[in-house]
């Protein structure tokens, strides 16, 4: 059998509606939806609150240093609990986590401020800020050079 011939009539139809599942699949991944930027206060809704940036600074060399002043506001009626597991920085695409463990609880209608940093091992303009808590995954793409 010739390949054209896989490619005709109903075999046709159904390569392309394989090929429309595959691409409808792609299109509800995290990975394949367009990563908005950073805005500075910007709050980023979670369950149970939310999560702004206040101050960011990327310093480039040898190596990359992030280092971010963020605020958590728990809502009116649940607490908000913060660890380092909830943020990482995608680096080129690689998982890096902040360079001191951290763990604490914010009070039900409140908010606290603290600092991340993260260090990187090489120079890179791709860097995605992800945080994760719960099922809810945010990612903003930090400023390009």
């Amino acid at each position: 059998m010739q390949p054209v011939a896989l490619l005709c009539g109903s075999n046709r139809r159904r390569w392309l509606a394989l090929v429309a599942a595959c691409a409808a699949c792609a299109a509800g991944s995290p990975w394949a939806q367009e990563i908005s930027p950073l805005k500075p206060n910007e709050p980023i809704e979670v369950p149970g609150g939310s999560i702004s940036v206040l101050g960011l600074q990327i310093n480039r060399g040898d190596t990359t240093s992030v280092s971010l002043r963020v605020r958590a506001l728990a809502g009116p009626k649940d607490s908000l609990i913060m660890r380092d597991e909830v943020f990482r920085l995608l680096a080129a695409g690689v998982p890096r986590a902040p360079r001191k463990a951290f763990s604490f609880l914010v009070a039900p209608d409140s908010a606290e401020d603290f600092d991340l940093a993260f260090q990187i091992p090489d120079r890179t303009d791709d860097l995605v800020l992800q945080i994760r808590v719960g099922d809810t995954v945010a990612r903003r793409r930090l400023g390009q050079r």
